[in-house]
């Protein structure tokens, strides 16, 4: 079950969005659109979980 979820409008790049809701102790379930190697190498080394 999603435990915050931010709704946008799609007229502005919502990619940055993401940096708010980065907590450690959740999966990260976030789309291909918005894969950036620099933020996948920082999950790693924050030993934060994510799916792609």
């Amino acid at each position: 079950m999603p435990l915050q979820v931010v709704g946008t409008t799609g007229f502005v790049h919502d990619g940055p969005i993401v940096e708010q809701l980065v907590d450690s102790r959740f999966i990260m379930v976030e789309s291909r659109a918005y894969f950036k190697i620099k933020r996948i190498n920082q999950f790693t080394e924050d030993h934060q979980k994510f799916v792609i």
